[in-house]
């Protein structure tokens, strides 16, 4: 009888250990509290990429005393995010993940002191089958009020991601959540066509930009994600100059001065000889 070895990399077996351990809580030696429910997690995978956690666990604490610390003034979703992110260096973009928490019957609050509010949803990763129509004149019908709602919750989610890997000093989670905020703004200008996409851009912006936005003027690559996408959507549909929102985005002046920028920076790529050519047929 022939026996069929199946090959796991040493990352995927070493995340599925992990995980392992985060559903179950075996092992575990530290615990962390948020709005009334309980995680039991495991200091050496927490404490080894966070300095912050570290210092708390290891450092003359009260914590390290305890072995458990509170986080309850932050956003419950987020905090199940960024502890299911040590253990599997991903975090859910839709359904939460509840892992191994244990509910001690608090009503799960949104509210935050550190960061803005986000609402949970089922279907926060349904994404247009649609191919770009390159002769479409971006005048597509009204987009759902549902799924302009879904790209800003996303988007809103790894502005999030990124400010609390920011708040707990965990540079990877910052650097995974700048790839798929990245990769969500890209996706939307390539779907430039559909109102929605541009819509959720557009409605981002001031989510970056406002002044009491808690991204860190130094780390600047979300927005840098953000204006270089909207610059290209803006060659590619030029009508959206028109749109109230857009009109009102340009009230920021950092925004302004960064969108001129890249709108300049689009048009060169326009005719240079790396462009796509998708931007050559638009009439200035």
């Amino acid at each position: 009888m022939a026996y069929r070895l199946e090959l796991v990399s040493p990352q995927d077996g070493l995340v599925q250990g992990f995980e392992r351990y985060w559903e179950s809580g075996t092992g575990a030696d530290m615990t962390v509290i948020c709005q009334g429910e309980t995680f039991r997690c495991h200091s050496a995978i927490i404490c080894s990429r966070s300095p912050y956690f570290e210092a708390a666990f290891f450092g003359s604490f009260e914590e390290g005393l305890t072995k458990t610390i509170d986080l309850s003034a932050d956003n419950l979703p987020l905090i199940r995010r960024m502890l299911k992110y040590f253990y599997v260096l991903d975090y859910s973009e839709d359904e939460d993940d509840v892992g191994n928490a244990v509910s001690e019957g608090a009503e799960e609050s949104l509210s935050s002191n550190d960061t803005p509010e986000i609402k949970e949803t089922t279907d926060a990763n349904n994404e247009p089958t649609n191919e770009i129509d390159e002769s479409s004149d971006g005048n597509s019908e009204e987009p759902e009020a549902s799924e302009v709602s879904t790209y800003i919750f996303r988007l809103q989610l790894h502005m999030q991601m990124f400010t609390i890997g920011d708040k707990y000093n965990i540079p990877c989670l910052k650097h995974v959540a700048a790839d798929k905020f990245h990769s969500l703004c890209t996706y939307l200008s390539n779907n430039w066509n559909l109102k929605a996409c541009t819509n959720a851009l557009i409605a981002a912006v001031p989510l970056l930009y406002d002044s009491t936005s808690t991204i860190d003027d130094r780390d600047s690559l979300l927005r840098q994600s953000l204006v270089e996408q909207l610059g290209e959507a803006f060659v590619y549909q030029f009508k959206f100059v028109d749109d109230t929102n857009f009109k009102e985005c340009l009230e920021y002046p950092e925004f302004s001065y960064d969108i001129m920028k890249s709108i300049m920076h689009a048009r060169y790529l326009k005719g240079s000889p790396k462009s796509t050519g998708r931007a050559r047929d638009v009439e200035w």
